[in-house]
């Protein structure tokens, strides 16, 4: 909308949001840097439901989420230029917000649902941006290429996340690392190293890693 009012200031206004979250992960920093360690802010997505979805503040979610805004502005500060005679301009700054978006959600989540609503986020935005210029056939292409590829990850990581709440009847990230007992049943049933493996599945197709790499040269290059 603010692009149609002037073209210019859809960059702008890029550049802005993204540079407002990077600020806003920094100020959790001195959080924990003085003691208050790990605190989770659960948000009730649906009343009474099992699902409890919020975020998780702990060093680890706050050094991520850090360097994903950071990196993140300094790409978008980038592309101002690299795409400034873009016709849809709009339409790539949108991809790019919602692609930052989706990586704070997997990196922030309390919940293994929620996390996984952020990881297709970045696989829509994955594929969205690879078939960027769609008017191309081969550039159309990469995108289904991309889409399909990352969908087997996908797939894998949504049975692993089904085995894991069949035994433990729980998604909640903190619960499952307080409670062992559902790997113990895991490992007794057989299917521990099998979970384990399509967890790890997921983020082999996501990241370009082996067997699932061919994606990612052919998605850059467009």
């Amino acid at each position: 909308l603010i692009g149609a009012i002037r073209r210019k200031f859809s960059s702008y206004l890029a550049v802005l949001s993204i540079g407002m979250s990077a600020l806003f992960s920094f100020s959790m920093i001195p959080d924990i840097y003085f003691g208050k360690a790990q605190f989770d802010l659960t948000v009730p997505w649906i009343s009474n439901s099992i699902f409890q979805f919020g975020v998780l503040v702990d060093p680890l979610s706050v050094l991520m989420v850090s360097v994903i805004t950071c990196i993140g502005f300094l790409v978008t500060v980038f592309s101002v230029a690299y795409m400034r005679d873009e016709p849809s301009l709009a339409r790539f700054w949108f991809l790019i917000q919602l692609f930052i978006g989706g990586y704070v959600v997997i990196v922030m989540a309390d919940n293994l649902l929620f996390m996984f609503i952020g990881w297709e986020i970045v696989g829509i935005c994955c594929t969205g941006l690879a078939a960027f210029w769609y008017k191309d056939t081969k550039k159309a292409h990469i995108g289904l290429k991309t889409f399909l590829i990352l969908h087997v990850s996908d797939v894998l990581l949504l049975a692993s996340m089904l085995i894991i709440y069949a035994y433990s009847h729980t998604l909640n990230i903190t619960e499952l690392s307080k409670n062992s007992n559902w790997m113990t049943e895991l490992s007794r049933s057989g299917l521990l190293f099998i979970t384990a493996l399509m967890f790890f599945g997921g983020a082999v197709g996501k990241a370009a890693q082996f067997p699932l790499q061919e994606w990612l040269p052919d998605a850059l290059a467009a």
